[in-house]
């Protein structure tokens, strides 16, 4: 376990993993530089050929009201941002990632990315 954000965290993984998962946590994420940040550390610490598996939160009837009825761990409003599939695959191959296929669940709320690495 390490900080998701920290460059030391993902340095010297031995063996390097040949997987990684970030599942329910872009959606929290409110700041963009935020996710593309974790995408980059992921990729580096990724053993060649590496597999990311990523969930990105597409669409949500009831956003505002979750926003307005639920809080966070610091009791703040549970704000989560939308981002298109095509965004995150974006970011993903900016990072290094290629072969991304994404599925969306049968409401079309959330969708899973599987992305290898490149290098």
């Amino acid at each position: 376990q390490a900080d998701a954000f920290d460059q030391a965290a993902f340095q010297g993984l031995t063996p390097a993993p040949n997987v990684a998962i970030a599942s329910g946590f872009y959606e929290i994420l409110l700041f963009d530089e935020a996710v593309q940040s974790s995408l980059a550390l992921i990729a580096k610490a990724l053993a060649p050929g590496g597999t990311l598996i990523f969930t990105t939160q597409v669409r949500h009837p009831q956003l505002e009201m979750i926003a307005h009825v639920l809080t966070d761990r610091y009791g703040q409003p549970w704000v989560m941002k939308l981002r298109s599939t095509t965004l995150v695959e974006a970011w993903a191959k900016w990072a290094g990632f290629t072969n991304c296929r994404t599925v969306a669940e049968p409401l079309g709320l959330f969708t899973v990315t599987t992305a290898r690495l490149a290098r």
